[in-house]
């Protein structure tokens, strides 16, 4: 136990024969147990020290960490003196480095865990909670005082509750939003369990407590954002379809009602060639193949007709990107939206320059557009090469070539007259 053999101990002087670990922090073994000694002799009563640690000196010249639980009891002659004093050491290294190692493990852990007795009592807790208390309520906990103290308004009589079911051998689990001092509300997962003694008795309850906080915000940002993003697929003009490579639908928004006139029950038994114009289907199947040879690229579909449930066929305009690779979708994302007035407008607007192209290319004569203030041209009807012998091309751009083009006699009149 000292690694010394009685031959070593016997007439040498205790603190010569194991001295103080120089690396140990003061007061050192030596220091507290020469003060009960000390105490001793003086009050000529037994003196506990409990628990002090008292390092053994090796062979080698190195200290071993030892502790030693020590009651020193005073041995008195016959007139009353203390003659002797008796020292009871015991070795419980073992226990208090195991003690070390738990405290270590809960004070470097991210829970806050308290100790209660069967009394209500608090009987220990880590660093943790001591902390997450000073900052939340601006208080320090105290050990051997009561919990009650230190419960939120209202919840003494709960926690009450609680602790005597625990005491019973129920496991409690619950959800605590807790108000700080400057109005900020925290979330904490609570969990309630049986603290058993050595004989597997319940002598109290073990509580944890891990701060859920900033997950609680993010899981309320991610429902804020789910919200938003189903008004905008259930509500929006968009369409959004995940289909597989042969065309078969998995999902379907539900804003196809919105836009096609059919429900989603409906749309899902619908093949892809009832939907889509005959003349068209050619499109749909060339854009899916060419989105399967460019995963997560996004590939502009040009406009293809889809038949409302009406019997009207409407032009679309399409997105659609390849995301067979994302577990979490496994299916190629089709996004349409209904561009009929649109495509019917421009389709007119195409119409419109057509006709006004072909009245100016059958009248002889040139016509020409031009800037008012530049007067840079920006058309010049073909007529130009057969009558004058320039291309069109020539002229755009410019606001010189034409008048370098004019007689020198009839130039001034000739601008004056377009200005």
């Amino acid at each position: 136990m000292t690694q010394r053999s009685e031959e070593e101990l016997l007439g040498r002087s205790l603190f010569d024969t194991f001295p103080a670990n120089p690396n140990e922090k003061k007061p050192t073994g030596p220091d507290r147990l020469l003060s009960s000694f000390q105490k001793v002799i003086k009050t000529k009563k037994e003196d506990e020290l409990g628990t002090i640690r008292y390092d053994i000196v090796l062979d080698d010249g190195n200290f071993k960490e030892v502790h030693w639980r020590v009651v020193n009891t005073p041995i008195l002659d016959e007139h009353g003196q203390v003659a002797f004093i008796l020292n009871s050491a015991t070795r419980v290294t073992e226990q208090i480095l195991s003690q070390r190692i738990s405290n270590m493990m809960l004070d470097n852990s991210e829970d806050s865990f308290i100790l209660i007795d069967e009394n209500l009592n608090i009987k220990n807790f880590n660093q943790r909670f001591a902390q997450n208390y000073q900052k939340i309520f601006g208080e320090e906990v105290i050990a051997n005082t009561s919990i009650l103290d230190y419960t939120l308004p209202g919840r003494g009589e709960i926690f009450q509750e609680t602790h005597q079911r625990v005491l019973k051998g129920e496991r409690i689990e619950d959800t605590l939003p807790v108000e700080a001092n400057d109005g900020h509300i925290y979330y904490f997962n609570v969990k309630y369990k049986p603290a058993r003694d050595e004989n597997d008795q319940i002598v109290g309850s073990f509580v944890s407590l891990i701060d859920k906080t900033e997950e609680r915000k993010a899981q309320k940002a991610l429902e804020r954002n789910e919200a938003r993003y189903r008004a905008l697929v259930e509500n929006g003009n968009d369409v959004i379809f995940i289909v597989k490579p042969d065309a078969s639908t998995t999902y379907i928004s539900p804003s196809i009602e919105n836009v096609l006139g059919y429900t989603q029950e409906e749309a899902y038994k619908i093949n892809i060639q009832e939907v889509v114009h005959p003349d068209d289907v050619h499109i749909i199947y060339q854009e899916l193949q060419k989105s399967l040879e460019k995963p997560g690229v996004p590939i502009d579909v040009r406009p293809a007709r889809m038949k409302h449930k009406n019997g009207e066929y409407r032009w679309m305009e399409a997105t659609i990107t390849n995301m067979l690779h994302d577990p979490n979708i496994n299916g190629i994302i089709d996004n349409f939206r209904d561009i009929t007035e649109k495509f019917e407008y421009q389709r007119q607007v195409d119409e419109a320059k057509e006709q006004y192209e072909s009245l100016i290319n059958t009248i002889e004569g040139i016509f020409w557009e031009a800037d008012a203030d530049t007067f840079i041209f920006n058309y010049v009807s073909p007529q130009t090469k057969t009558m004058l012998g320039y291309e069109p091309e020539h002229w755009l751009g410019s606001s010189d070539f034409w008048k370098n083009k004019i007689h020198p006699e009839d130039r001034e009149s000739a601008i004056s007259y377009c200005h």
